[in-house]
């Protein structure tokens, strides 16, 4: 029976993945809050496609030991169905809760937007900018006045936030003014709180709520954005339960608007009040905005002036007189001459057009040819013609010292090379303190030894004497004093082998504890070595790539260069023809395909040029590939060669300290241990 009225079923979340394929819309997942902020934050648009699909419940982690709540617009904005709360606490939490549920006549669901249930529609909560198919808002509140707030003779002030979409929310920014010791009728009338750009209202909620000077709440009241109406409006209040209070209202004006971008807001404007906007100073502006948007396009240097374009000007030619009687073209088909700026405000004499210097006309082509130029780019020629980007090239891209890549040498002096040369330096210098302990450690030990077998040798030479003395004594009175000092004399010298023997055996034992304790030690360091070894060379191929990155960079940012700058001079190139053109040729058909055919001409060129740039560039870069190889080939060399050259040093300084002891007999014990001090390790 319990099968029967079971609508949906608990199961455990896996993954958004899984949950797709299963695809099973009456299977229902429980996220505490930690886990679902981690998803929401991790898998936006996911989680919002889960809750198109299936229900979702949310609950408050068990860390929450005072009954405090989250915020249940961060998961309704993804979309979640049930979200769980703890109604014992009435905190901002409940009251927002409650109050958006109000809206719908307390039936206790609120069908969500369109674009959350549909799955051909994508929904980001965490979207900034306007969503397809949904008209943001722009909200105004004004708060006039209040009503009956509080019978206590106490100062309040009415707060007005918005909740939403992260960001539509506007919390603690909008407030009024305090009014001191009114209760009954405060009077705010502050300026309008203005929520210029609510992305989406379907989801936005406003709060209204009126607090005494303490910061105690008085009342509020939850309201959705969609549910407003514009105009005055007294809003009655609830209390902390979302329960109506009796008298208590707040006078507001509302106003409602659809967003309007601020470079759009003069259209709109216009649209709605044309008599507001005469047309001649629409047009003024129409005129001053193209003005400006249209001098980003120009580059004339300092002296250039849109004014100089409307006028038929040319640039750096505003300062020129023109008089009625000046002619732009003269009878034979040339332009004529302006007169010398020296003589700007005198005349020229009818007929006599030789009275104008000759050189005037060099000077003003000097004028409009002259342009600020690059410091990597020469100077364009003074005739006016485009220089050839050959030699720019040249100049630049054929330069040797681009081509020369950064020795591996130099490359071990950056930072990220000596930082992790320093740590293995360090670990070695830490070895390198132990081992010299533990060395003192073992001469210490062989000085007692060698000491402890001379006392021991001497007891036993002294006990001997003092046998022999009583063997001698005997022997007087016997009478074979020669044959007693005979066999005391070989008794002592045969104690004497034997000590010497004991000796040498005890300063080998000693020499090859030494020594395997000496190699022990060097393979501990050469250990150490191979051990910092990949990670030393892992640091140097990552600066090695950079640095081959940085070169074939430079290359293309070189190339790029040259070919705007290229560019730009061949636009102004193109400009100066086509006025010179304009001036020279009266039919306009005529013009107009002389101009065509002159067009095409300078895309020809510059596409031909932009291809020998190219060209070179990729030559370029192969030859720069070809050095750069070089030193990977010599960086992978001497990464194979360095574990060797590691165990070749090892094995050299086992072989010395071998040689050094092989005869270790002839010498004295505590000077062969000093001497192995200063043996490298």
């Amino acid at each position: 029976m319990s099968m029967l009225v079971n609508y949906v079923q608990p199961v455990h979340f896996h993954s958004f993945e899984v949950s797709e394929k299963r695809n099973k819309s009456f299977e229902i997942s429980s996220f505490v809050e930690t886990q679902a902020t981690s998803l929401l934050k991790e898998y936006p648009v996911e989680f919002v496609n889960y809750n198109k699909r299936q229900l979702s419940r949310i609950y408050p982690r068990g860390k929450r030991v005072d009954s405090s709540n989250f915020l249940p617009q961060i998961f309704w904005n993804a979309g979640c169905q049930l979200v769980a709360l703890n109604f014992q606490t009435l905190d901002l939490a409940m009251q927002l809760n409650l109050g958006i549920f109000e809206y719908n006549n307390h039936c206790g669901y609120i069908l969500k937007p369109d674009f959350m249930r549909r799955d051909d529609r994508r929904f980001d909560p965490f979207a900034e900018s306007i969503m397809d198919g949904v008209v943001a808002a722009t909200l105004t509140i004004k708060v006039i006045a209040g009503q009956f707030v509080t019978d206590r003779k106490i100062g309040t002030y009415v707060e007005v936030d918005m909740y939403g979409l992260p960001t539509d929310t506007v919390r603690r920014r909008h407030r009024t003014k305090t009014v001191p010791n009114n209760g009954i009728n405060p009077v705010y009338d502050e300026d309008p709180f203005v929520f210029k750009k609510v992305v989406l209202p379907t989801l936005a909620v406003i709060r209204m709520a009126v607090m005494d000077e303490n910061n105690k709440l008085l009342g509020h009241r939850v309201l959705p954005v969609m549910g407003l109406r514009p105009g005055y409006r007294h809003i009655p209040l609830r209390n902390e339960c979302n329960l109506p209070l009796l008298m208590p209202t707040v006078f507001v004006h509302i106003s409602v608007k659809d967003y309007v971008p601020d470079d759009m807001s003069d259209i709109v404007d216009f649209l709605t009040n044309p008599q507001k906007f005469p047309t001649t100073n629409w047009r003024e502006k129409t005129k001053e905005k193209r003005k400006t948007l249209l001098s980003k396009l120009f580059d004339f240097g300092e002296d250039f002036k849109i004014s100089d374009l409307e006028n038929g000007k040319s640039p750096k030619l505003h300062n020129v007189n023109k008089s009625s009687n000046t002619k732009s073209v003269q009878s034979n088909g040339r332009a004529s001459v302006p007169p010398s700026p020296q003589h700007e405000d005198s005349k020229p004499l009818a007929g006599n057009k030789s009275s104008v210097p000759a050189f005037t006309e060099e000077v003003t082509k000097q004028q409009i040819t002259k342009k600020p130029t690059h410091p990597l780019v020469k100077a364009e020629p003074s005739n006016g013609q485009p220089m050839q980007s050959k030699s720019t090239i040249q100049s630049l891209l054929d330069d040797p010292s681009l081509l020369v890549p950064t020795p591996l040498k130099d490359l071990k002096n950056q930072k990220g090379f000596f930082k992790v040369i320093c740590k293995r330096d360090k670990e070695l210098e830490s070895l390198s303190k132990k081992h010299e302990k533990a060395r003192e450690t073992m001469r210490e030990i062989h000085e007692l030894q060698e000491e402890r077998l001379m006392i021991s040798q001497v007891k036993a030479k002294t006990a001997m004497e003092k046998v022999h003395a009583k063997s001698l004594k005997k022997a007087i009175k016997t009478g074979n004093v020669e044959q007693v000092e005979q066999a005391n004399r070989q008794e002592y010298q045969q104690l004497t082998r034997e000590q010497d023997e004991k000796h040498k055996e005890l300063r080998k034992t000693q020499a090859e504890v030494f020594v395997a304790m000496c190699k022990d030690h060097f393979q501990a360091e050469m250990d150490v070595m191979l051990k910092h070894h990949d990670s030393v060379y892992d640091v140097l191929k990552l600066i090695m790539d950079i640095n081959h990155r940085e070169h074939d960079r430079k290359l293309t940012a070189i190339f790029e260069m040259e070919v705007e700058e290229h560019r730009r001079k061949m636009e102004e190139h193109s400009k100066k023809e086509m006025k010179t053109l304009s001036k020279m040729y009266k039919d306009k058909n005529e013009l107009a395909r002389i101009k065509r055919e002159a067009q095409t001409k300078h895309i020809d060129e510059v596409v031909q040029e932009r291809a020998k740039h190219k060209d070179l560039l990729y030559k370029k870069k192969d030859e720069l590939k070809r050095e750069l190889s070089l030193i990977q080939q010599e960086y992978e060399k001497e990464r194979e060669m360095v574990p060797k050259e590691y165990r070749a040093i090892y094995e050299e300084k086992c072989r010395k300290l071998t040689e050094q002891f092989r005869d270790v007999g002839l010498c004295d014990s505590r000077e062969e241990l000093n001497g192995e001090q200063n043996t490298p390790l």
